[in-house]
Order: C-alpha cells, then structure tokens, then sequence
C-alpha cells in the first residue's frame, strides 16, 4: 500500500505503567523495521485541562545521533462516541448538541475554542468504529459537522499536520540551537539541528523597532507579508519589535536579515 508505520497506537492505557522502557521500545523497533529515528505514539489525553496549553512532549532525544520520540497529546474527549452511544437516530439537533462539545457554530465555546485561545495544538481523536461503526454512522455525522465549523470558524488560521509532521516540529522546537551575529545594516542567525523540519517557524526579538527590508533564508529572498496577514511557507512579516520568519529548517541553516 506504501503507507508506513511510523508511530504507534497505545490500546486503552498500554504502556503507561512502563512508558520510559515503552517509548525506547518503540524507537528501537522503528529503526530496525523501517528505519525511522523520528517517531511518536498516541497514549496521554488532557481534554479537562484548562490553564496551559495541552502540547505534544518529547519522551525521548537523542541530538548528537538524531533520534527522538514524541508523545502526541489529545486534548479532547472523544465525543464522537460518548454524545452518540445512546442515540435511537441522528437527529439534526442531537448532531449540533453532540458537534457543540467541540466547537459551537459561533466559534466561542467549546473545547477547540479553549485550546485555539491559548494558543495550543488542537489535537483530537477517535476509533474508527466509533465513527462509522457496523451498525451506524453517528459518528461520522458529527465529525462531518466538525469540519466544516473548523473550517468556517478558524479558517487559516489553522494547519492540518500529521501526527509525523507535528512531532517533527515539536522534536526540533526541542533540539535546535541558534548564534545570531548583528552589524548595523544586517542579523545572521545560523541555526543548527539534528532534524530537518519544514515550514520552521521562529520569532526574533529586535532591540529597537528597525525596519527590515530583506530577509533570506539558505541563500534564497523570502516574501514578506503585510502584518495583518497569516504567515505562510517560506514567507515572513514584522509587528513592531518582532520579526515573524517561516522556512525550511536544514540540519544547517543561515537567516539573514537586512535593515
């Protein structure tokens, strides 16, 4: 089929006892069966935490060989399955009842909107079955409905990412290091990583509002963007004292800034 493994499902509670010698089992077997030094598994969800942001953690790194693992963080209860359980027929307004414990039609309550205000990943999930299950769809019906308020209500605003491209980015926010040399016209910020990670995103605090007016990034120009706009790859944008750049992250990397 040509899709690869490249993270684990924990069943139920699986390895939660024993998650440190869990979490090297999991790199040891991905490098050995699909040489992947860069994995992540499901196990830990937060869906009532509510004064930090619910993030992904890295379990395990490795900088000078490159390796690390990643547990990814639901940060929501499956309702898919809990509001539907007990349904005789999907009614339109058991779908937007069931829907609202994720996202209201407005955008202001309900766990996504909790998470996006504190600026958090918006992780959620399910079991397949619980969606499309042998003998119904509720499931399916609510997420239907969830997709289209994620796209009405956030719009881009948000990033689809896979659990690999996520734990990718955690991973490297993690391990990547950073000089950065100033002269009166320019900043050259070198950044080195054990991981390749695209769309990298960093923000440079300026000692004074300067007007940047070029900015590069492994020797190709980025565009700018205005800065009531979103940021988009390879791309960057300045509000006041801060300096927004998005780019490919190598192992390598140098950013240059003009003034």
């Amino acid at each position: 089929m040509g899709l690869v493994a490249n993270g684990v499902t924990s069943g139920c509670d699986f390895g939660r006892e024993v998650e440190g010698p869990y979490v090297r089992a999991m790199l040891i077997a991905q490098k050995e069966v699909n040489d992947i030094p860069l994995t992540w598994y499901f196990l830990h969800e937060e869906p009532d935490r509510r004064h930090w942001s619910v993030n992904p953690s890295v379990m395990y790194l490795d900088r000078e060989d490159g390796e690390a693992v990643v547990s990814i963080v639901s940060g929501c209860r499956e309702f898919f399955f809990y509001e539907s359980r007990r349904w005789e027929a999907a009614t339109p307004e058991k779908v937007t009842e069931a829907t609202d414990k994720y996202l209201t039609a407005d955008g202001c309550t309900g766990r996504m909107a909790k998470l996006f205000g504190d600026k958090s990943c918006i992780v959620f999930h399910s079991h397949f079955q619980r969606l499309y299950g042998p003998e119904d769809r509720y499931g399916f019906m609510i997420l239907e409905e969830l997709l289209g308020r994620i796209d009405r209500v956030f719009g881009n605003r948000v990033i689809w990412m896979t659990p690999s491209e996520l734990a990718r980015y955690w991973a490297t926010i993690k391990a990547y290091g950073v000089q950065a040399e100033r002269s009166e016209r320019q900043m050259r910020l070198r950044f080195s990583s054990p991981f390749a990670c695209p769309d990298f995103t960093v923000k440079v605090v300026l000692s004074e509002k300067l007007g940047i007016s070029r900015v590069t990034a492994d020797g190709g120009k980025l565009p700018e963007v205005t800065s009531d706009s979103i940021l988009v790859p390879n791309s960057w944008t300045q509000k006041d004292e801060e300096a927004f750049i998005c780019f490919n992250l190598r192992k390598e990397s140098r950013v240059e800034t003009e003034f």
